[in-house]
């Protein structure tokens, strides 16, 4: 075989590797659910560790995971483009928006910081434990 014939058999056979390995990988609805909870859940824990909470934030975050599918599964839409996948929440008030993207097994979440605001049922405003009263320290 000439040189130039093996060099672009093995390009090929790269190519398609590597597109195999990217459709074989790609993460569907499950996958972006679930990197979406663990955002909510870790946004609700650090919140609770600003508010002093401890330990409790993250038996917080465990114990409402019911709580958080329950928010996100109504709201998501996962699009797959083969090599790759986009989520997309739709909560009725705003248009939909972009907030998760899925390659190689990762899913990758767009504004983690606050997320758990863009779904109505968890966006009621986290509850803040109140400060001691002189009159109750007596």
């Amino acid at each position: 075989m000439k040189r130039g014939k093996v060099f672009k058999i093995t390009i090929s056979a790269i190519g398609v590797a590597i597109l195999a390995v990217l459709l074989l990988t790609c993460p569907g609805r499950r996958a972006h659910r679930e990197a979406i909870i663990d955002a909510i859940g870790n946004d609700i824990v650090e919140k609770a560790n600003l508010n002093n909470l401890g330990d409790a934030a993250k038996s917080l975050k465990y114990a409402s995971y019911g709580l958080y599918n329950s928010a996100v599964n109504p709201c998501l839409r996962v699009m797959g483009y083969g090599l790759f996948s986009i989520g997309y929440i739709n909560t009725g008030k705003e248009p939909e928006k972009k907030i998760s993207f899925g390659i190689l097994g990762h899913v990758f979440i767009k504004e983690k910081e606050n997320i758990h605001r863009k779904f109505p049922l968890l966006a009621e405003p986290m509850p803040v434990a109140p400060e001691p009263s002189p009159e109750n320290q007596k």
